[in-house]
């Protein structure tokens, strides 16, 4: 297996470190989807949202929760799937929809 490319998020832990059904790739789009807790505002938790070009990532964005009052993370983004062309995150409080 050969290493494509990489991405850090500083701060950051992923589900898909230990279980890797927590990581989506969707190849129609090369966009890769992996569900994070990470430290950029405080404690966060919520889906990194990567495109692969070539050998490299470009973050097109995150879904992250803020943390919750004496900063307990909210509930851990836990699966991403794709159904038609829409992106659904499920955590504990439920299931989200982006289009």
């Amino acid at each position: 297996m050969n290493r494509l490319a990489q991405f850090q998020l500083p701060g950051g832990t992923s589900e898909v470190e230990a279980d890797p059904h927590a990581f989506l790739y969707w190849p129609d789009k090369g966009i890769v989807v992996v569900p994070v807790m990470g430290q950029r505002t405080g404690t966060e938790s919520g889906a990194l949202v990567l495109r692969l070009s070539g050998n490299a990532f470009t973050e097109l964005g995150t879904n992250l929760a803020p943390a919750r009052p004496g900063r307990v993370p909210g509930p851990f983004v836990r699966r991403a799937l794709v159904i038609g062309d829409e992106l659904w995150t499920v955590s504990g409080s439920g299931v989200m929809v982006t289009t």
